[in-house]
């Protein structure tokens, strides 16, 4: 996390880095990221290109 945060693209310390390896076609269902995501999210892809789509949610209840 030390790298990361050296980069100095982020306006404070990152507090959770989460790694994942996905095979060609696969990934995860959509969700809602919990509070300790919030309020900025940052993705690293490395090996491949990557396609990610965002949403609002539908209902805000």
């Amino acid at each position: 996390m030390k790298k990361i945060d050296n980069l100095g693209v982020f306006p404070s310390p990152s507090n959770h880095v989460l790694v994942n390896e996905y095979v060609p076609g696969q990934g995860i269902m959509p969700h809602t990221d919990g509070p300790a995501f919030f309020q900025l999210v940052s993705n690293v892809t490395m090996g491949s290109h990557t396609l990610l789509d965002l949403y609002r949610p539908v209902n805000q209840e």
